[in-house]
């Protein structure tokens, strides 16, 4: 009798684990390969951990010389600094001076964003999920995903 039911209780944690697991993979936002622009003013950034600034600029529209960027949300993804993640970030932009980059940083009223093909991961599990699109796993605490009160 004992053992039957470390049994059934082993298999109830089992079924447990396995749906956890399938929540944490769950696609929650596909990546893009073409931006659509539909005039909107957009910044294509990479992920940067700097004093001042989150995003350096790549690529813009309206075109920019500025080369850092600041989102009144930060895009919660878990370990993002060491890989070369291309994002897309849609708002609403206006100029002020940085005193910790030394120059203008761009603030943004994040509206939305894309990620660009092929989302890059870190560690075993980048060879397992696929590179088209981020999961619960993907962000830093595996629920929000903005930090902050979004």
């Amino acid at each position: 009798m004992k053992y039957k039911f470390l049994i059934f209780l082993i298999c109830i944690l089992f079924v447990i684990a396995v749906v956890y697991c399938i929540y944490l993979f769950i696609p929650i936002k596909y990546t893009i390969n073409e931006i659509n622009t539909d005039n909107k003013e957009y910044y294509i950034c990479k992920y940067v951990y700097f004093p001042g600034a989150t995003y350096y600029i790549k690529e813009s529209m309206p075109d920019t010389s500025v080369e850092f960027l600041n989102a009144d949300k930060e895009i919660n993804l878990f370990r993002q600094e060491e890989v070369d993640n291309r994002f897309v970030l849609y708002g609403k932009s206006h100029i002020v001076r940085n005193e910790l980059v030394d120059g203008e940083v761009i603030d943004l009223d994040l509206e939305d964003f894309d990620i660009l093909y092929p989302f890059q991961r870190n560690g075993i599990l980048s060879r397992i999920i696929p590179s088209n699109y981020i999961c619960r796993y993907d962000l830093s605490n595996h629920s929000k995903m903005y930090k902050g009160d979004v």
